[in-house]
């Protein structure tokens, strides 16, 4: 046997356990965080031992050691230059803790790129993702009309489930620390539930996946999260289009906050005929009442980061340091600025935020126009290839009001996304001097990719 034909077997034999270690750890992701780290780091390290000799070949990867060196540099200087005294009780070291939530996803992103290379093999990890949801699905509906709260054990107690017990207007988290952390990770799934329904099988395989996306728009609903019900709207639009939504997507966003603002009038004059439809803990979402007991405003929030940013432009004022700054001045506690630019910008300073959301919007462009132009040539796999996008969609939109990425789960989520994009945007660059799929299979299984853009 020659050596090179020796070194492909032994290449296809390691990918192959890194593909399974990456599955396992797909399925458990929403239901046993833990486990699932572990198998995805495994997975990621071999994808990165696979394709160690592309990496700094792509611009993608270059792009984001730019921003590690901006992280760091911001990190350096809070912990050696920053005056302790306008510090408002926050601790330097919590700037190293808070790299963690994306130095390791950079070098993840690059690893598990060999999983997602093929439209099937991210077909594949939809369906792996949905199946893995069923747990948050059925916790979540037990939570809310049968108070589960656990413990629950499985596996001989390695996997134990503990749910919030929830008050007289809270809404369905399930697995979640709360509603707003499992609305957006319902919301990730909903598209390759629209995905799987309208692609063709069996009648029977028909009726379990209407089943499950009965199950998610419910428990979307009864998270009674108004953030998570516009993402849906907006989800589903993008799913039922055939992309010239993007001309209308600013009236649709800019109608549905005039439908917010106005949704206290309008629900108080059709009060006595929709109020025996409608249970409380979603009516109190869209009454007065609920509004004038907020102590801050999303506006508050974004008032004072601002502010804040103004005075730190260059290296922000730290991780972590928004819900410390703001108690301090407002003696109000706020975890993060409720929206994710800002919240970048405040903690690492403005060039760091441009580059990362730069980064992050253009990769979800440019593989928007890759599915655009192959639209045209629709196949069972293309629609999963949307419904990426359309994931992704969901995570950016729902940053714009909120921050659910610090649950390892949601940013796990994103970064697999976005890797995903990375290969349908690679997919479309080397497919166009390749006879077939197989080839191209052929020249990434063997390590001689194409070069990247």
């Amino acid at each position: 046997m020659s050596l090179i034909r020796y070194q492909n077997i032994l290449v296809n034999k390691s990918l192959k356990i890194g593909f399974c270690f990456f599955y396992i750890g797909l399925f458990l992701l929403p239901s046993a965080l833990s486990l699932s780290i572990i198998c995805l780091i495994i997975s990621a390290l071999i994808g990165a031992k696979h394709s160690r000799s592309t990496y700094i070949k792509d611009i993608w990867n270059k792009i984001l050691l730019i921003i590690s060196v901006l992280l760091v540099i911001s990190a350096i200087f809070h912990t050696f230059f920053l005056d302790p005294d306008l510090n408002n009780g926050w601790e330097y070291y919590l700037t190293w803790i808070g790299l963690l939530n994306f130095l390791p996803f950079f070098c993840f992103f690059w690893g598990i790129q060999p999983y997602l290379i093929r439209k099937k093999d991210r077909r594949i990890c939809s369906l792996i993702l949905l199946s893995g949801t069923m747990p948050v699905l059925i916790t979540g509906i037990g939570q809310y009309f049968f108070n589960w709260t656990g413990p629950m054990e499985t596996l001989f107690g390695l996997i134990k489930w503990y749910q919030r017990p929830l008050g007289e207007f809270d809404g369905l988290s399930g697995l979640f620390n709360n509603a707003n952390y499992a609305g957006s990770w319902l919301n990730i799934v909903w598209p390759f539930c629209l995905a799987a329904f309208f692609r063709k099988c069996k009648v029977y395989k028909k009726g379990i996946i209407l089943s499950i996306l009965l199950f998610v728009l419910t428990a979307i609903f009864l998270t009674n999260s108004r953030s998570s019900w516009g993402v849906l709207l907006i989800n589903s639009f993008i799913m039922f289009s055939k992309f010239q939504w993007v001309i209308f997507l600013p009236i649709v966003f800019i109608l549905a906050l005039i439908v917010l603002f106005l949704s206290p009038f309008l629900i108080t004059n059709l009060k006595p005929v929709i109020i025996y439809f409608i249970p409380k803990k979603i009516w109190i979402e869209f009454t007065q009442l609920h509004f004038d007991e907020l102590e801050v405003t999303r506006q508050d929030l974004w008032g004072y980061a601002v502010k804040t940013i103004i005075k730190n432009p260059i290296f922000g004022k730290g991780a972590n340091s928004f819900s410390e700054s703001f108690n301090f001045e407002n003696e109000v506690w706020h975890g993060h600025a409720h929206n994710f630019p800002l919240e970048i910008a405040h903690s690492y300073g403005i060039p760091a935020a441009i580059i990362l959301v730069g980064f992050i919007l253009t990769l979800t462009i440019l593989s928007l126009k890759t599915i655009w132009r192959s639209s045209s040539k629709i196949d069972e796999e293309i629609i999963f290839d949307k419904a990426w996008i359309a994931a992704m969609f969901s995570f950016l939109i729902s940053h714009t009001v909120d921050i659910t990425y610090f649950d390892g789960r949601i940013s796990i989520a994103a970064w697999i996304l976005l890797a995903g994009m990375r290969n349908i945007i690679l997919n479309h660059k080397t497919t166009s001097n390749l006879k077939d799929e197989k080839n191209l299979e052929y020249k990434l299984v063997s390590n001689k990719r194409t070069k990247f853009i």
